[in-house]
């Protein structure tokens, strides 16, 4: 059985992306102290494709929100959850089978704006209207700094550690 437990890619694309309304950018955050900041995010939001499982037609590009859950919520199926995976979702928000390496995200605060950034990559999941599984994009950081690293010959990592606010 496949776990999907290191379920990502990274792509160089051959032409530069045109954005539009529906096509942006998504940042990713390369400083793991931003990890517990992340994961108490408690509620992400995902774009979903396609119609959802109870109408017949589509909408085009939904966002929803997407609540995270314990792990135990999503081992059904699975023999466990890995610590680069998480579990998120729930009868009203899931992604579907067909969403699987969707986007996760949160907007959080950076420097002096919010930023869009990805959290997770949608791995699997049982079902519609059951929780899903999740790439933990941070998990991954240090395998995304070598790859980029190695095809950009850059050594420095521009991101900001999170902001700490004495009391």
């Amino acid at each position: 059985m496949d776990t999907f437990a290191n379920d990502i890619a990274i792509l160089e694309l051959a032409t530069y992306v045109v954005y539009t309304y529906n096509i942006r950018p998504i940042c990713i955050l390369w400083d793991p102290l931003w990890k517990q900041y992340i994961d108490g995010i408690p509620v992400l939001s995902g774009p979903v494709w396609g119609k959802p499982e109870n109408e017949d037609e589509s909408n085009g590009l939904r966002v929803l929100d997407i609540r995270r859950q314990p792990p135990e919520m999503c081992v059904s199926g699975l023999s466990t959850i890995f610590t680069n995976q998480f579990c998120a979702g729930n009868s009203e928000s899931n992604l579907c089978n067909v969403e699987c390496s969707s986007p996760l995200g949160a907007v959080i605060p950076y420097k002096n704006t919010y930023r869009y950034v990805q959290i997770g990559i949608a791995t699997t999941n049982q079902k519609c209207n059951t929780p899903s599984v999740y790439t933990d994009v941070l998990f991954h950081i240090d395998f995304i700094i070598r790859v980029w690293r190695h095809y950009d010959n850059v050594q420095g990592v521009p991101n900001p550690s999170p902001k700490t606010t004495s009391q």
